[in-house]
């Protein structure tokens, strides 16, 4: 009955628009009095022709030149119009918008060309509360099923969203069930981006205020009450670096051992962008973290020092306490030096020479009766210790630090006691001479999970978030006129939460100068370390959040055991390397890791031996056998079709290697149980779906593909290996396989959306908090703290289209589209003349734009201006001073291309050629071995 009714229905709608289609073809304009705003819509076809390019629908802009139009929004048709072609029909959209005043209104609607539509307000308290629904149904609701997830940081949207649900009385937006207390508790605090979390509590501030009540009038929690660890056997004779002797043991300790070797670091990340997540897919961000690093510890490379760096320098490691470069971390350089007059002498002009150019001062401070030097800048940019001990110099963020390394060098708490990294180096041998060793001792541990530090970084994210939610309401109140610069009455008008203010120890976001910041830890992206934070004391609310963190990870784990890592590179031919990698790391779930453990055999010293024409394969010794299974590098029949993987032949033709097990059948019994015939003479039987089985004694296997089927079968066997493992895995050279262009269109399709997110970010603040055009990347980079990056290797540029209508966009993008990748997928082109605008039209909107400038706009975007581009006029002009880090992040990361005439390879495509590894995993921790060989772009 239902589904005849709906039937009944669908034919009739489609029935309607058939019968009229006169109707569709008009703009319907409409607005309702209201206070404190008043509410439109503007319905129209959609045409994809005149939309802007390159974001579509998503690039409309709504102006007025009044600037009475505010928070607009557009509906697509259901579907993405799918019923209205089905039936032949033009597809509408949907404009919802606010407004103030009850003048008519004059818009320009953002297509190509410009549209202008008078729209007279009227009153009309039913329509004023339907439209209103309809405007905030629109703005809040997530994207729908057969929508793609916005694909940029939501950090305008979060916050308008909460704001305006706040002023306007309405339903809050959907969020996700977790709260950020939930997720904070199972965060250990080695994350490198706090965004997620920020996002949290910017919701958690509106919607649940009470959270954040209460003061720090409790003492500290006790901290991670974790089985002691296990008795260590250590080798008497066994070699520790002397540098391990001015460590602390809480530290984290990344040892290089040669200055050359923390050279090639530093290069073979220059390579690829600056940043080792380059390494594995191109961001739209770009942090600077190496930039950064420089900057603040005033520790400039020139081509004379990479020249005589290994005549004075012996050892060089980072030292630290925790991994929060992008907040501020507590870390430094720790160096040995071969001619300690001269390296001083050295860092000392480099210190000289910062201080004269000003907005740095020095003071020379006495700790642990040895003298500092310490160079500082109002705004944190710049916070360097010097301080030195025998032929070992640190320069650090932090004064903890100093004094850590001051006790430590006196044998207080140094890491070469440790009777677990003595082990560690009875493992791992000074005489492998390893390009880079890691060491994460139980101390680094203790110390980033015990109360103070927990408390303090909690603290920080709550910082962090108030200070995102401070500068977009400055933003905010600017768009609507209102010349507010104060947090008070920021407050009063709504644009910040009722009880925003002080933090459990009395800090609060504060605007200084014009700049906003908080009152105890300084500006964005550079915080006071945690470590040189003090907490005594914390809030119930601390406390409790404190407490459930233990009990999670008390259930999770009861100790954690230290992380070593070891790597070494060997030349491997012209432009080639080999990585070698070493690894023991302790998992941190459980439950999980309990289960996997249960279901391993012994570990043994045999491999499957090389399969000819095979692109990868793997093995794992199971308590019941051995599971293997490999690809072959044959072309899938699939295609990419609006970034999705479609299969465009049988799942025979798709689905092309083997799997196979020795003894039991174990997790292939299910696979087994699809076959029903008995096996030929040769062991040979087919089942459903055109799979393939062959049983040989002790073995079975099975393929879509007989043919792959009969060459595995006929070459398996099994040789000795070089070390004992569980798990064996092989990868050979994706770039000159045959599935690599598939590969390569999927990921640029991806990265292709990435950058088009970037251009929605900017459309956002263009449009929703009416920043001028030309200012929007500035102030995007000022809110991020960081630079926005076409991934796609071109620069955002803001130029005007055809019609003479500026718009942000990409050099990457040709007439809107993507520029092709080299597989030879072209993106649809072909679209129909267009005609150009009449001049009134378009003097209209050259009018809107120039009224664009109000004073409190300006004046955020003036400080902008003078804070985020000292920094970015600092590292261009300094990229003709050797510094390899700009040269590359201008060029962006190698492989990438910049323009019409280089082609695009995703990362890690252009530099992967092949990986082998093994591991053993035991109820203690996962031991692993890999050998990656990786191929460097020639030098630019």
């Amino acid at each position: 009955m239902h589904r005849q009714l709906f039937g009944i229905v669908l034919a009739a709608g489609i029935w309607l628009l058939q019968t009229c289609p006169a109707q569709a073809g008009e703009l319907h304009a409409e607005a309702y009095l209201g206070q404190p705003f008043g509410v439109g819509k503007i319905e129209m076809d959609l045409i994809p022709q005149r939309l802007p390019r390159p974001l579509g629908l998503d690039g409309v802009l709504l102006e007025d030149a009044e600037h009475r139009v505010f928070y607009p929004v557009i509906g697509g048709p259901p579907l993405g119009g799918f019923f209205a072609e089905m039936v032949g029909s033009t597809p509408r959209m949907t404009i919802y918008f606010l407004f103030r005043g009850e003048e008519p209104l004059d818009v320009s609607i953002g297509t190509r060309p410009p549209q202008l539509v008078r729209i007279i307000p009227r009153t009309d308290p039913r329509g004023y509360e339907r439209t209103l629904r309809n405007w905030w149904r629109e703005y809040t609701q997530p994207p729908g099923l057969f929508e793609s997830k916005p694909d940029y940081p939501p950090l305008v949207a979060q916050y308008l969203r909460l704001m305006l649900s706040q002023r306007l009385g309405l339903k809050p937006p959907q969020t996700a069930t977790e709260s950020w207390e939930a997720w904070f508790r199972e965060q250990l605090g080695l994350m490198l981006s706090s965004e997620p979390l920020r996002l949290k509590i910017m919701e958690a501030r509106f919607l649940s205020p009470q959270v954040f009540e209460g003061t720090a009038n409790q003492p500290l929690p006790s901290p991670w009450d974790e089985l002691p660890p296990p008795t260590v056997d250590v080798p008497q004779d066994v070699a520790v670096e002397a540098m391990a002797s001015h460590v602390p043991v809480e530290s984290l300790y990344i040892r290089f051992g040669s200055f050359n070797n923390f050279l090639w670091l530093q290069d073979t990340l220059a390579r690829w962008g600056g940043d080792i997540q380059n390494l594995v897919a191109l961001r739209s961000l770009n942090y600077a973290i190496s930039r950064r690093i420089e900057e603040q510890l005033v520790l400039r490379q020139s081509a004379l020092s990479r020249l005589l760096g290994e005549t004075i320098v012996a050892d060089i490691a980072i030292v630290g306490f925790d991994l929060h470069f992008h907040e501020g971390a507590a870390f430094g350089l720790l160096f040995q030096a071969r001619n300690n007059a001269l390296f001083q002498a050295n860092l000392m002009q480099q210190r000289q020479e910062r201080v004269k150019k000003g907005g740095v001062r020095e003071e020379k401070l006495t700790i642990l009766n040895h003298p500092v030097s310490y160079l500082s800048s109002e705004d944190g940019a710049v916070r360097s210790y010097y301080v030195t001990d025998g032929d070992f110099h640190l320069v650090t963020t932090s004064r903890k630090l100093v004094e850590r390394f001051l006790e430590a060098s006196a044998g207080h708490g140094q890491l070469a006691d440790s009777a677990e990294f003595r082990l560690a180096r009875a493992i791992f041998p000074l005489n492998r001479q390893d390009t880079a060793f890691i060491y994460l001792s139980r101390e680094f541990f203790r110390n980033l999970t015990g109360p103070a530090y927990r408390i303090e970084t909690q603290r920080r994210l709550q910082a962090l978030a108030d200070m995102d939610m401070v500068e977009l309401a400055l933003l905010a109140a600017a768009c609507e006129g209102h010349d507010i610069d104060t947090i008070e009455d920021l407050i009063a008008h709504g644009y910040l939460p009722n009880g925003f203010g002080p933090r459990a120890d009395g800090s609060r976001t504060i605007i200084q100068n014009g700049i906003v910041r908080d009152s105890l830890r300084g500006e964005r992206g550079h915080f006071v370390p945690i470590a040189d934070i003090s907490v005594q004391r914390a809030s119930s609310q601390e406390v409790q959040l404190y407490g459930e963190f233990l009990a999670h990870y008390a259930t999770q784990w009861q100790r954690l055991d230290p992380v070593i890592v070891a790597i070494q590179r060997e030349s491997a031919g012209a432009n080639r390397e080999r990585i070698i990698v070493d690894a023991r790391v302790t998992p941190l779930a459980k439950e999980n890791y309990e289960n996997l453990v249960a279901k391993m055999g012994l570990p043994d010293k045999y491999e499957l031996a090389s399969i000819e024409g095979e692109l990868g394969r793997f093995e794992i010794s199971l308590s019941r056998g051995r599971l293997f299974g490999g690809l072959y590098d044959i072309v899938p029949p699939l295609d990419i079709v609006n970034g999705r993987v479609v299969p465009t032949g049988r799942i025979r033709d798709i689905l092309i290697g083997y799997l196979g097990t020795t003894g039991e059948l174990g997790l292939l019994g299910k696979i087994n149980q699809t076959f029903s015939t008995r096996p030929d003479a040769n062991g040979y039987s087919r089942g459903l779906f055109g799979l393939w089985r062959r049983e040989m004694p002790g073995v079975t296997v099975f393929s879509f593909q007989p043919e792959v089927l009969t060459a595995v079968t006929n070459q398996l066997r099994w040789q000795e290996a070089e070390r004992e493992a569980h798990l064996r895995v092989f990868l050979g050279d994706l770039s000159a396989a045959r599935i690599t262009p598939l590969l390569n269109r999927f990921v640029y399709w991806r990265t292709t959306q990435t950058s088009l997110g970037n251009l929605r970010f900017l459309r956002d603040l263009e449009q929703q908090l009416r920043v001028p055009g030309e200012e929007c990347k500035r102030v995007a980079e000022f809110l991020f703290d960081a630079e926005l990056r076409c991934p796609l290797g071109g620069e955002y540029v803001y130029q005007p289209d055809e019609f003479g209508i500026p718009r942000w966009t990409s050099t990457s993008f040709v007439d809107g589209k993507p520029l092709p990748p080299p597989s030879g997928f072209e993106p649809p082109s072909g679209e129909p003349a267009i005609g150009a605008p009449n001049q009134g039209v378009l003097r209209e909107r050259l009018d809107t734009s120039a009224q664009q400038s109000l004073p409190a706009v300006n004046r955020i975007a003036e400080l902008v201006r003078s804070r985020l581009g000292r920094t970015i006029n600092r590292s261009e002009s300094e990229t003709s001073e050797g510094g390899q880090m700009s040269r590359s992040q201008k060029q962006g990361p190698s492989g990438t291309g910049v323009g019409p005439q280089q082609t695009f390879l995703a990362p890690p495509l252009n530099w992967f050629r092949g990986l082998q590894g093994n591991a053993i995993i035991t109820q203690e921790a996962i031991t692993a071995h890999l050998e990656i060989l990786m191929e460097h772009a020639p030098s630019r």
